[in-house]
């Protein structure tokens, strides 16, 4: 399907399946389009095995030039609560059981897929945003409730996107963590950290090397049954009612979508593996996605500040890897190892209350 659009949209198209849009990602973003193909593809598959749709709204400008990107999922409510916290309603009523709303740019668990073209000047890229969201609202594509839900906007998607937030029937904001990585080595990382937080970080790492654990670094698909144990005693650890078998198929999905792009840095324990930390690569940047240990390990081996924290941080900084992204859980455990935060926000739609954009556009 095709729509018009005004201004430097000339027009939307609609595509079906993940496949349809990698090309337009190396137009798009190159320098993360394998990542963000990849992302969209694990996904779709989710989204699949759930029942529910997906379309991918594609701006084009004159002569068809490809200048922005959104994915557009269908779901039912209730929805996850880490997606669709009950905050979200504090001046609306939430769908009833079973009814249908749209998710706009992400299904929740990543940050928003809204991708605007490098070359795009910014007064264009925030009239391109609104284009496309007003567009995912349209009612002929849209799941007939009341509600669309725009998940994980970074500042920047938020701020052009304007009005759109501005008209929001509820907003959450959460922290990411992101470390930028500009030292030359471990100590000079330790060196950079305040005063009073070195000694900490030494005796951490001091006790980590003095253990008896090795780490390696293995692929994600070759070890998914061994890992799969460890990440679901951390979901359970933190109250999450998980199966190994579903976290396996996690790993395994992951995996088999980013391919070599998807490591695993892996804490032995006299050969048995205790503890892992899970990467994304995306460019220069990584994406630290997973963690999962065996919590009767002792405590004093300090696997979870080494394994989540300085083994990534000493492996990004010889291979050169500018950014480690930390994503938004313990986020003070985060910060006292340097991390800067970086808001997100998820934004619901009451389609009734809107004054103008969300499928008012003829």
């Amino acid at each position: 399907m095709t729509t018009d659009s005004g201004g430097p949209v000339a027009r939307i198209d609609e595509l079906s399946r993940a496949g349809d849009v990698v090309h337009l990602l190396f137009e798009l973003d190159p320098g993360a389009a394998e990542h963000r193909a990849a992302e969209l593809a694990r996904l779709e598959l989710a989204q699949d095995s759930r029942g529910g749709a997906v379309r991918y709204l594609v701006a084009r400008g004159e002569g068809g030039v490809p200048v922005g990107l959104l994915p557009f999922y269908s779901a039912c409510f209730p929805y996850d609560t880490a997606v669709m916290p009950p905050t979200l309603f504090e001046s609306t009523a939430p769908p009833r059981d079973g009814e249908p709303f749209g998710l706009v740019g992400s299904p929740g668990g990543v940050v928003n897929q809204l991708v605007i073209a490098a070359h795009v000047d910014e007064q264009d890229a925030t009239r391109t945003s609104r284009d496309l969201v007003d567009h995912a609202g349209r009612s002929d594509i849209s799941p007939p409730g009341r509600f669309l839900l725009i998940p994980n906007l970074t500042g920047k998607q938020a701020v052009r996107l304007g009005g759109r937030v501005a008209d929001a029937a509820g907003v959450e904001r959460k922290q990411q963590a992101v470390l930028p990585v500009v030292w030359s080595s471990f100590d000079d990382y330790i060196s950079w950290l305040p005063p009073q937080r070195r000694g900490v970080v030494r005796r951490e790492r001091r006790k980590f090397l003095g253990a008896p654990i090795t780490v390696r670094e293995e692929l994600v698909i070759d070890m998914a049954d061994e890992l799969a144990p460890l990440l679901a005693q951390t979901e359970r650890h933190h109250g999450r009612d998980v199966s190994v078998e579903q976290m396996e198929f996690y790993l395994v999905s992951i995996a088999l979508h980013h391919g070599d792009g998807c490591v695993a840095f892996v804490a032995y324990r006299y050969g048995r593996p205790v503890a892992f930390s899970l990467v994304l690569g995306r460019g220069k940047e990584w994406d630290m996605r997973a963690w999962g240990c065996d919590y009767d390990v002792p405590r004093e081996e300090r696997l979870y500040f080494n394994m989540a924290f300085y083994e990534p941080i000493t492996r990004a900084i010889d291979r050169g890897v500018e950014l480690l992204d930390f994503g938004t859980g313990s986020l003070e455990a985060k910060v006292l190892r340097g991390c800067e935060t970086r808001e997100l926000r998820t934004v619901l739609i009451d389609r009734r209350h809107v004054s103008a954009g969300i499928g008012n556009r003829g």
